[in-house]
């Protein structure tokens, strides 16, 4: 697998994986909104960094990462279904915790409470749950190795 980082032409790219992996996630709240995920796709390669993964050649996920409140954050993590359950997420995670870290900082993320394989992966993973709000669950990351 190899990670690059992502071109703006590639947002459709990024938007058809964040269907294929999430819609149904989304839809257990409110319906799709193609144009709404398009603008927010947009927005997210002006405001961070968004990377794609590749197996033999393929685009296989994407994730984006950038700065809050002096905090990095892991946006957006989305394996596209036909490449879940092959290691490619943990080898995200890896790659993410290691990006430019020391040993005190920590990525932290958040999760939809109802996105209950997306908070097994992250738990098993070793990171923590540290606060929650009505709908989110807030993680933050292990050390890096």
């Amino acid at each position: 697998m190899t990670i690059r980082e992502a071109y703006p032409a590639e947002i459709d790219l990024c938007l058809s994986i964040r269907e294929a992996a999430f819609r149904a996630i989304v839809e257990q709240l409110q319906p799709w909104n193609h144009d709404l995920e398009r603008t927010n796709m947009i927005r997210r390669f002006s405001e961070q960094i968004v990377w794609i993964a590749e197996q033999d050649g393929k685009p296989c996920a994407y994730f984006a990462v950038g700065q809050e409140h002096a905090q990095t954050w892991l946006y957006q993590l989305f394996v596209s279904p036909e490449f879940q359950s092959q290691g490619i997420g943990a080898r995200i995670l890896h790659f993410v915790v290691n990006l430019e870290r020391t040993p005190e900082t920590r990525i932290r993320l958040k999760v939809l409470k109802h996105n209950h394989r997306a908070i097994a992966f992250y738990e098993r993973h070793n990171w923590t749950r540290y606060e929650e709000n009505d709908i989110s669950f807030f993680y933050e990351s292990p050390p890096p190795i």
